[in-house]
């Protein structure tokens, strides 16, 4: 038995000194990136499959939040036990996006994109033969078809109905011009919010006005912007009755950057649901989080289908979040939650 084992410690350790010398020449002739996160599998009697995995970003967008997006999408694939090979290529906007997608789509079966502009979606109906995944954009704000295209973003038309079911009189909605997520909300808040509204700008200080005072409130802002908001609202005696905010703000920051008595009521819709047990440590040892980062989350929901496709598994069912797929846009329950000492407190549905 010890020298069949000892066989088997053999082939392995060729196995994976042979894959490492083939990986090395692939690396050296791609030119498409230098960033490339690998992990193998190395098992004598089941063959690997290698899932091979393109994510299409802006470096200069979005470089604060690459690191721990590249290591959710790690923690999900390692707890898969899967070989694969993740290649972050940089799309700057005034790239050729044409000449990086005929290249990619060459080499990647599975293409992750984080594009904010919705007209460059429409380039990737080009590519029938691979799967893109969007975690950045809602298949509800989009006329794409495709079935090879499929949508993580969050339906803010949704937290934002939730939310006014809540809303009892005149709201104030504070808004942010330096911010591209705070037009869009006002965009649909303005279409759906049932009581008249007066909208305020971040921008302008306007904390003394009174007619903010025992009024609801709408925060458009992200945590730090709305905390300001908040504690100088509190400081001029000038607290509305109820404030109210989608996932914008369901971020532990809000409790570290604001007092007590300035969020207690305050509600806060979230399309974040729960995962893995696993999943979520492995996202903690990387120094990840998926329980408050809804980019993480709908990145880690959207490999959650390309494993499916990979192995033939349910590709309507993202097994590993509880989460199904409906006309290829990831189908979130938007729940509430309310700001208690411990933390987010959900809101029981009353039946």
């Amino acid at each position: 038995m010890k020298f069949i084992t000892l066989i088997l410690i053999f082939v392995s350790l060729i196995y994976a000194n042979d894959t490492n010398n083939t990986n090395e020449t692939n690396s050296t002739d791609n030119n498409l990136s230098q960033n490339v996160w690998t992990f193998k599998k190395i098992d004598p009697f089941i063959p690997p499959k290698n899932m091979q995995i393109a994510i299409l970003i802006s470096k200069k967008k979005f470089f604060k939040y690459i690191p721990e997006l590249m290591n959710s999408l790690n923690a999900y694939l390692i707890k898969k036990d899967v070989s694969y090979s993740l290649k972050l290529i940089d799309t700057p906007a005034d790239s050729n996006l044409t000449s990086i997608l005929n290249d990619v789509t060459k080499q990647y079966t599975y293409i992750f994109a984080y594009f904010s502009n919705i007209k460059k979606l429409q380039k990737l109906t080009d590519y029938p033969y691979n799967y893109f995944f969007i975690p950045t954009i809602n298949k509800e704000d989009t006329n794409i078809t495709s079935n090879n295209i499929f949508f993580g973003g969050i339906n803010y038309n949704t937290q934002i109905s939730e939310l006014n079911n809540k809303i009892d009189g005149f709201t104030i909605i504070y808004n942010s011009k330096n911010l591209s997520i705070s037009q869009k909300l006002l965009n649909k808040e303005s279409n759906i919010l049932t009581f008249p509204y007066k909208t305020l700008y971040f921008e302008n200080r306007r904390f003394k006005n009174r007619i903010i005072k025992d009024s609801n409130l709408i925060l458009n802002t992200n945590a730090v912007m709305s905390a300001q908001i908040l504690s100088n609202l509190t400081f001029y005696n000038n607290t509305p009755s109820k404030i109210f905010s989608t996932q914008i703000n369901y971020n532990p920051l809000i409790f570290t950057l604001n007092q007590t008595n300035s969020i207690k009521n305050m509600i806060i819709a979230s399309s974040i649901s729960k995962s893995n047990p696993i999943i979520k440590e492995n996202n903690l040892l990387l120094n990840s989080n998926i329980q408050y980062n809804w980019l993480n989350f709908s990145s880690s929901v959207l490999m959650n289908l390309a494993y499916n496709l990979e192995t033939d598994y349910d590709g309507l069912y993202a097994n590993d979040f509880y989460l199904y797929l409906f006309n290829n846009q990831i189908n979130y329950k938007t729940n509430l939650y309310q700001i208690k000492r411990n933390g987010f407190e959900k809101i029981k549905e009353q039946k």
